[in-house]
């Protein structure tokens, strides 16, 4: 399929760049003497013509003029020439065109003249005689009209020279000139010549139109199919530009139609394909054409057709020149595309590349043909017949691929349903023989579930009897709360409690602590952490929180070995000593934080940033602890002035939920507080275990941590 595409694609080529070597004008004299025009056809009127700007004249004055100015035909304006009596020119004007055409002496009875609409109105006169006016010409914008059109004058050569002489005026298009070959013929040639650009370009047309037809009822019937939209879009708008520029064959299908309109279809239809085109691309190699300029293709390509659409055409033919460099850039990601879908061996790449390349050529070449740069024709058209060639050899190649799987898969469940019998017998004997290995499973797993719940059931039990209880606390506290919540059945956080009435003192000792780990492996962690505080609190009788801390620190780490196995595990804690007979309490804390209320005040104290336990490195060897005095007014006298002071864990701060499935923060923990600071504790108990089931609500429900909160007030 890809060698008959290219074998087509060369005989277009072949066809449109096989021509007769043509004599050209020189210095105003186009030379036709030894041309046959019963053999070799019609002629294009190319080459250099004698110009003169800004006066309509004739042939004898052309003549009479001693240094005459020639400008080449076609060009893209007469502004080629730079200036005219040292002044310049643009494409706005008048202007007079002359050839003077040697004609051989067979010389058939009748000659014709064939032109497209030069811009943007002109007269052809022969001998004086005028055989071709289209439009109306003049000195002024008010005095012209341009028309639209093709036109074919014919002529009879009375002697060996004809005389042809050219009016034309501009003044509705950014330039001027003739901008197209003209052809000299018998009639029957011209007439020849029109017929076979007409009959291109309605085949084309139609069948584009019917591919259209066709892949719009695809669509319709498969919306998923997005390339296929896009694909019939192309064949509706290509269509229109090759009937507008073609013959001018859309004047012959809507007469009415201004010269304005003619040029609005033909522009807003070129500014419609790149972007239509790349969409196509992207549907079809979805992986591999870049998405992120599509966007951009389709606003250039709108804004510019409306301002065709409400503009005239002295502005928006200033908009071809910067829709090239659009067009180049949806030429550049295009093939960037291609080529990795060339790479990847993408279904079908090769033979859609070898019709998008020829396509890509086409492109090119009318740009530059537009442009007045090349002098060939139109290839757009051709090259959308090859490219819609291409994809209908893909559709069917995916057609023909998607029938040999069905047939495949046909085979294979024929064999299938053959020894569907016994493979289900076989199939039902190894389904019950897993299930009974899974039940078997099952009911291990789920005694010794109960065996380990049990025992985890009896360790929280262990650890509720070590640890503080709650009445203890509030006895000597009357005014306090705890707020406990394990995640699992045994918990790695755990409060501690001691009241030291011994040698004068008064003091109550109140520690919070977070372990490594929660469930089983923190439970163990706590435990260790109740006897390190009662040996050292109650044995050794040291109660600065700051002693405490540092004695803690250097007893996990023994009772660990951690010096020699790399332990890591440890835990944070906070400690509070309450002196009621120096009306003051004493805090230290190691990763674990105080935030009080005196006066409605808010202070925070943040504790060091060294853990209890844990591989310490040479310079922080046993580092020591900072004590944090505060003054209790409330103990000396003033019991108006009370102090609420908070410990807690991470556990709170770090726990996931709301809309957007965050932790709560510490943030939101001190302006919690700061809310509920002044109500009753048990008010506050009860604010604090809602507000965490609302959190954890908004997201998943589920606890991720420990969680401990200690309020008192003094």
């Amino acid at each position: 399929m890809l060698k008959v595409l290219n074998i087509i694609a060369c005989c277009v080529l072949f066809f449109y760049s096989w021509t007769l070597a043509q004599p050209k004008a020189e210095k105003g004299i186009l030379d036709l003497r030894a041309w046959d025009f019963s053999q070799n056809g019609a002629v294009d009127l190319d080459g250099e013509w004698q110009f003169f700007y800004h006066d309509f004249l004739s042939a004898a004055q052309l003549d009479s003029l001693s240094s005459p100015v020639y400008l080449k035909v076609p060009s893209a304006s007469w502004e080629e020439i730079g200036s005219w009596q040292e002044q310049k020119i643009n494409g706005h004007g008048y202007a007079t065109y002359y050839l003077k055409v040697l004609l051989p002496t067979n010389l058939p009875s009748m000659l014709s003249i064939k032109t497209l609409d030069q811009s943007s109105a002109f007269k052809v006169l022969v001998n004086t005689k005028e055989v071709i006016s289209l439009g109306r010409i003049g000195k002024s914008a008010e005095q012209m009209f341009p028309n639209p059109g093709t036109a074919i004058g014919h002529f009879e050569p009375h002697d060996d020279t004809l005389n042809i002489v050219i009016h034309i005026s501009n003044f509705y298009h950014r330039k001027g000139g003739l901008w197209y070959s003209m052809q000299l013929g018998t009639p029957e040639q011209v007439l020849q010549i029109r017929d076979k650009n007409l009959s291109i370009a309605l085949f084309l047309s139609g069948s584009l139109w019917l591919m259209f037809l066709y892949h719009l009822f695809l669509f319709l019937i498969r919306k998923k199919e997005n390339s296929v939209l896009f694909f019939a879009l192309l064949c509706l708008i290509v269509p229109v530009r090759v009937l507008s520029t073609s013959e001018n064959y859309i004047v012959n299908l809507m007469p009415f139609i201004s010269w304005d309109w003619k040029y609005r279809f033909e522009y807003i239809s070129f500014f419609l394909i790149p972007p239509f085109l790349y969409s196509f691309l992207q549907a079809v190699f979805p992986q591999d054409i870049p998405r992120i300029v599509t966007r951009f293709f389709y606003f250039v390509a709108i804004l510019f057709s409306i301002i065709a659409l409400f503009t005239m055409a002295n502005f928006f033919t200033y908009l071809l020149l910067p829709y090239y460099g659009v067009g180049f850039i949806a030429i550049i990601f295009a093939s960037y595309g291609l080529f990795k879908a060339l790479i990847y061996r993408r279904e079908g790449a090769r033979l859609f590349i070898s019709g998008i390349l020829f396509l890509i050529f086409t492109v090119i070449n009318d740009i530059l043909y537009s442009s007045l740069i090349i002098n060939t024709t139109y290839l757009i058209p051709w090259g959308f017949f090859i490219f819609f060639f291409s994809q209908a050899a893909l559709l069917s190649m995916r057609f023909s691929n998607a029938f040999v799987q069905v047939e495949k898969l046909s085979e294979e469940l024929k064999k299938y349903n053959e020894n569907l019998e016994s493979l289900v017998e076989e199939r039902t004997n190894n389904l019950q023989q897993t299930v009974q290995v899974i039940e078997k499973q099952k009911n291990e797993i789920e005694h010794k579930n109960k065996e380990i719940t049990a025992s985890i059931t009896y360790a929280k039990r262990i650890q509720s009897a070590i640890l503080s209880k709650v009445a203890n606390v509030q006895q000597n506290l009357v005014e306090s709360f705890i707020f406990f919540q394990p995640r699992d059945i045994v918990s790695g956080d755990f409060y501690w409690f001691a009241q030291k009435t011994d040698y004068g003192e008064n003091k109550l000792i109140v520690v919070v602590a977070d372990c490594t780990g929660h469930g089983v492996p923190g439970a163990f962690m706590s435990m260790i952490g109740d006897s390190l505080l009662n040996q050292i609190v109650h044995d050794r009788e040291i109660h600065q929180p700051d002693l405490i801390l540092y004695e803690m620190n250097k007893g996990v780490r023994r009772l660990l070995n951690q010096q020699h196995t790399q332990n890591r595990d440890g835990m944070h804690m906070g400690i509070v000593a309450i002196d009621f007979n120096a009306h003051t309490m004493v805090y230290a804390g190691a990763k674990s934080p105080l935030i009080y209320f005196q006066n409605q005040q808010f202070t925070e104290i943040k504790g060091e940033r060294t853990s209890i336990g844990g591989i310490l490195d040479n310079k922080h060897q046993y580092k020591n602890f900072e004590n944090h005095t505060i003054y209790l007014p409330s103990l000396n006298g003033q019991p108006q002035n009370k102090t609420m002071f908070y410990l807690f864990t991470d556990g709170y701060t770090d726990q996931f939920g709301g809309k957007e499935g965050r932790r709560f923060s510490k943030i939101r923990m001190r302006e919690l507080l700061y809310e509920i600071h002044q109500l009753p504790l048990h008010e506050q108990k009860k604010i604090l275990e809602q507000n965490l089931v609302n959190w954890m609500r908004a997201n998943s429900g589920r606890q991720i941590d420990d969680i401990l909160v200690v309020g008192i007030k003094i």
